[in-house]
C-alpha cells in the first residue's frame, strides 16, 4: 500500500511552500529596517544530490589576499545568479577565516552552504525563476 504524503511538508514542494509562507509572515512582522532574507536550508539528501554535482565544477570565483571585497561579492553573485551552484576557492591557511568567509558569502548572497573542504566551497541558490 502506497503512503499518502498527507502533510505538505514531506514533499520539496511542500516544503518550499511552508518556507515561503513562514518568510512571508515574518518579513510581515519585522519593521522594514530590520527585515533580512531567510537563509536558505537544504535536507541531507538535497546536500547529497548537489555535493554530487558539484564534484566536477571548477572553482569559478577565488577569495585571495584582499580577502572578502565588492568586487569578490558582485563576480560571486553573477556567478551563482548563472549557474546556481558554484565554487569558491578560498586563498589562506586560516581554517576559522575560510569558515568566517563562507558564512559572509552564504549571507550576502543568499544562498546555502553545500560543502566546505579545505580552501574550496560550493554555494548554492535556486534560480529567481524556479
Amino acid at each position: 500500500m502506497k503512503k499518502d504524503a498527507g502533510n505538505r511538508a514531506e514533499t520539496v514542494e511542500g516544503r518550499r511552500a511552508n518556507a515561503r509562507g513562514v518568510a512571508a509572515q515574518i518579513a510581515q512582522s519585522r519593521p522594514p529596517e530590520e527585515r533580512l532574507p531567510l537563509a536558505l536550508v537544504l535536507t541531507p539528501a538535497e546536500r547529497r544530490a548537489l555535493r554530487a554535482a558539484a564534484h566536477p565544477l571548477q572553482a569559478v570565483v577565488m577569495v585571495g589576499r584582499e580577502g572578502l571585497n565588492d568586487a569578490v561579492l558582485r563576480e560571486a553573485e553573477s556567478a551563482i545568479r548563472a549557474h546556481q551552484l558554484i565554487k569558491v576557492r578560498v586563498l589562506g591557511e586560516d581554517r576559522a577565516e575560510r569558515q568566517l568567509i563562507l558564512e559572509a558569502l552564504c549571507e550576502q548572497l543568499g544562498c546555502a552552504p553545500v560543502q566546505a573542504i579545505g580552501k574550496l566551497l560550493v554555494l548554492y541558490r535556486p534560480s529567481a525563476t524556479a
